[in-house]
């Protein structure tokens, strides 16, 4: 097959993203390509040690809820987003680094073209809250799209 015959996109559920998830549907259907829709998320509570009783117990019971949440949300866009491509797989990855995540999944599914969305940050919000897409681009095993959405 050729170029973006597997197309991996990552969604985190922004406006950015919504771009992302464009441009991989028009790809996919001008190249009759294959597609995996993407989220990672860390299910860790932002409480402090001790203040939850069980809380391996609470942790799994949010994890749960939240995975069931996110796979609800990605089957939503495939059938809005991924109509007419025949192809559209789902897979949702608990992780505390999304880039890392996105680029691991993305090799173990076999894609050939990665996308992903870019905030546009810069400055101190860039060097504070960094970047995934930077570290997908820097880390991915195959070629990367960086869509920036429209101003």
């Amino acid at each position: 097959m050729g170029f973006a015959s597997h197309i991996f996109v990552a969604t985190d559920f922004s406006d950015a993203s919504r771009a992302a998830i464009d441009a991989a549907a028009d790809i996919a259907k001008s190249h009759h390509s294959r597609i995996t829709l993407f989220h990672a998320f860390d299910p860790e509570p932002l409480v402090p040690p001790g203040a939850i009783p069980n809380p391996r117990e609470f942790r799994d019971k949010i994890a749960k809820e939240m995975e069931t949440a996110i796979r609800e949300k990605l089957a939503e866009i495939r059938a809005s987003s991924f109509a007419g491509v025949k192809d559209v797989s789902i897979v949702v990855s608990e992780a505390r680094s999304a880039a890392h995540a996105i680029c691991d999944a993305a090799e173990d599914a076999g894609a050939d073209l990665l996308v992903v969305a870019t905030h546009g940050r810069t400055g101190l919000r860039h060097l504070f809250i960094g970047s995934v897409a930077e570290r997908v681009v820097r880390h991915a095993h195959c070629a990367v799209l960086a869509v920036r959405p429209a101003e």
